[in-house]
């Protein structure tokens, strides 16, 4: 570069002038960190580049530049207490360092190695310099362990993996590879890890870490590549191995490979869960279907409604659907998954069909206005029917006008369609009927029903005739293992009937009957044996203890009643499952009910015995009727009424 200026193996210039031989020429070049601007908010994590150029008139190229680059490397983040508001900003205390495994074989002596993983402001899927990552570019042919972060199609994007610029500390070991990812992902951070224990006489193969390092409400786990069919554990609950360090073996010489599931407690938090029966859906897709993967605490197989039937074998669960799950005191708060940002028939494809459906959610907040139906088939064009309900735990079904992440609904529709959700503005005014919903239940008596085990339900009774649409009413089915329910008759929740009945589902005895400052006066019955069991009397508070277990059923029958004749009737009507006969029994005398086919063939009879005068209401079991139309004949004293019922399918 000089041309010989300072001396060459002749001892003369390019002049031909002689020279002495001089020592060569050192310089240092120095970054001083606490140079860099000081403050929370300054941000000082960094490549740093800087010029050094050399020129001179006997150089033979002249200038001459070195580039010179410094990387002020920026640290993981495992936040204590995570939060989105640009927290990676704060002091030098706050930061954090990665979660470190240490990864051991059995050879004699052991052999160890350290990996890091974690997540950081800016950090990406690729070899990100600023963080302290590097590619290797030689294959892991002895003890050791890589990073290999995957492409889409699950295939490595660096062929050797991943190495680790930072130095070690006197709290930490060297580390031989490190992969950091994006904070704000929307997704759950999958780490691949590949691993060589040097020969498979040096197996079993210990990973351990330390749980300290977790961001708190995190969910890390370690499973298998073949998506936790050999092994899938909860990294905080590992083995212990002292303090807050846990471990896992890997003993079959045939694995070299394992993945770590990191879900930031921002990605996929349930709703608060309660003990006893949830209505849920998963908030997010998650990376494994299976049941217990996504519901870790829960007490059953979660169990959905589609086909007029409950699916109570649902082991591989979905989006788009909702599930009934019950749990204990120990409740989940987390699952791992990706988020859900619109259900159509392309993506995450739900199928519903004619009647109810349990269905799923987003993982945010939308509004049932933005819940539509999509055709399916060439069928008649699907519609909503009525509300969409929620399911509130010891309480029952209310309707709802926002779907939130991680919870089931309910939902009728007719015809066959294909689920369609997507995120929009809250808007508060429902998917149909919440307007008409709240003027009639504010004009009406509300009936509060609560039992021994703190369930309470609520009904209401309309003006009579107010009532023109009353499948916008309608309950959804009675939900499944004898779950606290409270409902009229005929499934509805709001009724305008003279002597309405109200049906009891899992209620724990004795209850309490709470009817305040209502317009009538009513005589309180059970409608199967006919007892009295209190009086309700208008514009005062009422308050009805029943103490009998055998009263399914209540009848509110209004004073002014006509018990003159005898007249029958069936609710609901059309039926499909079980129906509710009606019958008034103007004096004591022996009743018998009958089911006579459409030609007059006797079907069944429901009922055959001595009654007192008064309402009374009969089972009748459709289920095994087979679809058409059918008449009920009571008889009593010589004296005979009718009623036809439809029984659908």
């Amino acid at each position: 570069m000089d041309k010989g200026i300072l001396g060459t193996t002749l001892g003369v210039t390019p002049f031909g002038d002689p020279t002495v031989g001089q020592r060569d020429l050192n310089f240092r070049l120095i970054c001083d960190p606490n140079e860099l601007p000081n403050g929370d908010e300054q941000e000082v994590c960094g490549t740093y580049v800087g010029y050094v150029s050399f020129k001179s008139t006997s150089l033979e190229v002249s200038p001459v530049r070195l580039k010179v680059t410094f990387i002020y490397f920026r640290t993981p983040y495992e936040p204590n207490v995570f939060d989105e508001n640009e927290s990676w900003k704060r002091g030098q205390e706050f930061l954090g360092r990665g979660v470190t495994l240490e990864i051991r074989n059995s050879n004699s002596p052991i052999e160890r190695t350290y990996i890091t993983f974690g997540v950081g402001n800016r950090a990406t899927d690729m070899v990100d310099t600023l963080f302290g990552e590097t590619v290797y570019v030689n294959a892991l042919n002895s003890f050791g362990a890589r990073w290999y972060p995957m492409d889409k199609d699950g295939q490595p994007i660096y062929q050797y993996g991943l190495g680790d610029l930072f130095s070690a500390t006197a709290q930490r070991p060297k580390s031989a590879s490190r992969d950091i990812r994006s904070i704000y992902t929307d997704t759950t951070l999958l780490y691949t890890c590949r691993f060589n224990a040097g020969s498979a006489l040096n197996y079993p193969v210990v990973v351990s870490w330390d749980t300290d390092e977790f961001t708190p409400e995190s969910d890390l786990f370690i499973r298998d590549i073949l998506n936790g069919s050999r092994f899938n554990v909860n990294m905080r609950e590992g083995t212990v191995t002292g303090g807050s360090r846990r471990s896992f073996t890997i003993r079959d010489a045939d694995i070299d490979a394992f993945v770590i599931e990191y879900t930031l407690p921002k990605v996929a938090r349930f709703p608060v869960i309660n003990k006893g029966w949830n209505l849920l859906s998963v908030p997010v897709n998650p990376s494994s279907s299976y049941w217990k993967d996504i519901f870790k605490n829960a007490l059953n197989i979660p169990i959905r409604f589609a086909q007029n039937s409950y699916q109570t074998n649902e082991t591989s669960l979905q989006p788009g659907h909702g599930y009934f799950v019950k749990y204990s005191d120990e409740i989940d708060k987390t699952v791992a998954g990706s988020r859900i940002r619109y259900i159509n028939e392309a993506t995450y494809q739900t199928r519903v069909y004619d009647g109810w459906n349990t269905i799923g959610s987003l993982s945010s907040p939308t509004s049932t206005e933005n819940v539509t139906l999509l055709p399916f088939g060439s069928g008649a064009f699907p519609a909503i029917i009525g509300d969409i309900y929620g399911y509130v735990t010891n309480r029952g079904y209310i309707a709802v006008s926002e779907i939130q992440p991680g919870l089931g609904y309910w939902m009728k529709i007719s015809g066959q369609a294909y689920l369609s959700m997507c995120c929009g503005t809250l808007q508060k005014s429902g998917v149909n009927f919440s307007g008409v919903r709240e003027s009639i239940k504010a004009n009406a008596t509300r009936v509060m029903i609560s039992d021994d085990a703190e369930n309470v339900g609520e009904v209401f009774v309309a003006q009579q005739g107010t009532l023109e649409a009353r499948n916008v009413f309608e309950l959804p089915p009675l939900p499944p293992n004898n779950l606290f329910d409270v409902r009229f008759s005929n499934h509805t929740y709001i009724n305008d009937d003279v002597n309405p009945m109200i049906q009891l589902q899992g209620a724990t005895f004795p209850i309490n009957v709470v009817v305040n400052n209502p317009s009538r006066s009513y005589v309180v019955t059970n409608p199967i044996s006919g007892a009295v069991l209190g009086t309700i009397v208008a514009g005062r508070n009422n308050t009805i203890t029943i103490t009998d277990s055998r009263t399914p059923y209540i009848r509110l029958m209004g004073q002014e009643a006509d018990l003159t004749e005898l007249t029958v009737s069936v609710s609901p009507n059309p039926t499909s499952t079980v129906g509710m006969v009606n019958v008034t029994v103007p004096q004591s005398g022996r009743v018998t009910v009958a089911l006579y086919d459409a030609v007059g063939q006797l079907v069944s009879t429901i009922v055959d015995e001595e009654k007192t005068a008064g309402i009374y209401g009969f089972d009748m079991n459709a289920a095994s009727l087979a679809q058409g139309r059918y008449i009920v004949k009571v008889t009593m004293n010589g004296t005979t009424a009718t009623n036809s019922v439809s029984v659908v399918r």
